[in-house]
């Protein structure tokens, strides 16, 4: 295996600073076109349709570039002996007899499936912090025994699939047990004041608070069994410590979002709890395979002004959700579609982030690409519009990640690596057929 060399490592740094630099220059000229007075001319049009091409192009680079970085990184030998040393990768080699006195109070707890080796290791960050949406594993279950017959990169390149989205346009909640919470809710919508006709006019009785509740239980999300042979632990170079994590991460992670996102035919219990699912009828667009921007136009104004309006009810102190976001939640081949859209005055319908950490913009409101969101076909729901601050997802306990050695293990000369996470996700008030009123949906024409 070669050496860590620091002039590559500074040559990876230097390449993701311009791509950067690149990146933002072609958001901002973007920015300065979008912004001009009046439809943009065929020149300008084309030379801002390339800009995009250019500016995706810009995106893939540094996300090439960035992942081998950071894979580079690792093989700093101050580094690798620091990331050896963690509590975490000493108890996922060696279990609890890994730790000292303190670090086994600070880092094992839970109550899960008893073993020789001890309790979970709680990891210290949730869910909702620890998805990565370009990141995956591969889907099999090989053994890995061929990576100790040969000198291999320190790091394994899995098969991506993209994941996630509507963990980052719904509200979160962390709750320090799984109990039933109850959120109150008010149906308030058609009740108004009264003018005074005259001081002798008696003040009428109005209607009572419609005080309702949703009720938020929570589901355990398990990662499935992730077998390591002996080998891989003992000789193997890969950093299992920290591929056991991630994948156990990702697993739960895609199984929340793909839950969260659409299930048509609800839990077991008959409860359906899903963003798609829950969305109340919008647009049905007049194709298949094409959405036009009135569908778009239509689908903003189906959502009340009040759920668009982050600030509340026509921005006079009404009471709202106020965390979430107001925008899009829209399918991959969706983005594809409107970003070669423009409105009715010629003008680019997408507008690109100026620099990392701002969403994109889609008619002025942000988006999020769903992983598990439909693509653009018949019959299928590829776009979410509206507040979706409405939609919560509850956390009730961190990833907890199991290390299993027992006599099944031993007849396999095997570690079993398991993760669970207690999660659970549903709309809060706003409520009129079991729809949410806050956010609605574009469906393609059947």
């Amino acid at each position: 295996m070669a050496r860590y060399d620091p002039a590559r490592m500074a040559d990876l740094v230097d390449q993701e600073s311009k791509l950067r630099a690149d990146l933002g220059e072609a958001a901002t000229e973007m920015n300065d076109l979008y912004a001009r007075d009046g439809a943009l001319s065929d020149g300008q049009m084309a030379r801002y349709m390339l800009l995009g091409q250019r500016h995706r192009q810009l995106a893939d680079q540094l996300g090439l570039v960035s992942a081998e970085r950071r894979a580079y990184e690792i093989r700093e030998p101050a580094r690798a002996r620091a990331a050896a040393e963690t509590p975490f990768a000493r108890w996922m080699r060696s279990g609890p007899r890994g730790l000292d006195a303190a670090e086994q109070s600070a880092y094992l707890g839970g109550d899960g499936p008893s073993n020789a080796d001890g309790p979970a290791f709680v990891l210290g960050r949730t869910l909702a912090g620890a998805v990565d949406d370009t990141n995956t594993v591969r889907g099999d279950t090989s053994s890995g025994e061929n990576l100790l017959q040969m000198t291999v990169m320190p790091t394994i390149i899995d098969r991506l699939s993209y994941y996630g989205g509507v963990a980052r346009m719904a509200q979160h909640v962390t709750t320090a047990t799984g109990s039933e919470l109850r959120w109150p809710t008010e149906d308030s919508a058609s009740q108004e004041g009264e003018v005074l006709e005259g001081q002798a006019a008696r003040v009428a009785v109005g209607a009572p608070p419609d005080i309702g509740e949703q009720l938020l239980g929570s589901r355990t999300i398990s990662s499935r069994i992730i077998p390591v042979t002996r080998e891989m632990m003992q000789d193997g170079v890969i950093d299992y410590p920290a591929y056991a994590a991630g994948r156990v991460v990702r697993r739960i992670g895609r199984t929340s979002d793909k839950r969260f996102t659409s299930r048509p035919g609800g839990w077991t219990d008959g409860s359906i709890d899903a963003v798609v699912s829950t969305a109340k009828a919008g647009v049905t667009a007049a194709a298949q395979t094409v959405i036009t921007w009135p569908e778009v136009t239509k689908l903003i104004y189906s959502v009340d002004r009040a759920y668009r309006d982050m600030a509340g009810e026509g921005g006079e102190g009404g009471l709202s959700v106020r965390e979430g976001r107001v925008g899009y939640l829209i399918s991959d081949s969706a983005e594809m579609a409107l970003q070669t859209m423009v409105d009715g005055d010629s003008r680019p319908l997408w507008v690109p982030s100026p620099r990392e950490g701002v969403p994109s913009m889609i008619g002025g409101f942000p988006y999020q690409v769903g992983g598990s969101m439909d693509d653009v076909a018949a019959g299928k729901v590829p776009m979410l519009f509206g507040h979706f601050g409405y939609f919560l997802i509850r956390t009730v306990s961190e990833v907890e990640i199991f290390r299993i050695t027992d006599g099944t293990t031993l007849q396999r000369n095997s570690t079993w690596f398991l993760g669970f996470s207690r999660r659970f996700a549903k709309p809060i008030g706003a409520m009129a057929n079991d729809l949410c009123e806050a956010y609605a949906k574009l469906t393609m024409a059947a």
